[in-house]
């Protein structure tokens, strides 16, 4: 599986072999879908892959509130990476 962080682009496999739940870059933290590889988000929860895909195609909001999202996480991976006792 490929990353969908542009700013990562890791390729990993996904341990637990199934699809349609969630699983973390190992490198950025980057919440994804094991289903369709693509950003864990407000767009994509309750719905299929298919319909989160559709839902980023008709609407700049779900872009945009995604990306805001991918945005937090990845301000919060860095933190904590960052942060030293």
């Amino acid at each position: 599986m490929k990353c969908p962080s542009l700013k990562c682009g890791l390729v990993f496999v996904v341990q637990h072999g199934c699809t349609g739940v969630t699983d973390v870059c190992p490198y950025c933290r980057v919440r994804l879908c094991t289903g369709c590889g693509s950003a864990w988000g407000p767009a994509h929860v309750g719905r299929s892959c298919a319909a989160a895909a559709e839902a980023l195609r008709s609407s700049d909001d779900a872009l945009t509130s995604t990306t805001t999202y991918m945005m937090e996480v990845r301000a919060m991976a860095m933190a904590s990476i960052c942060h030293h006792d």
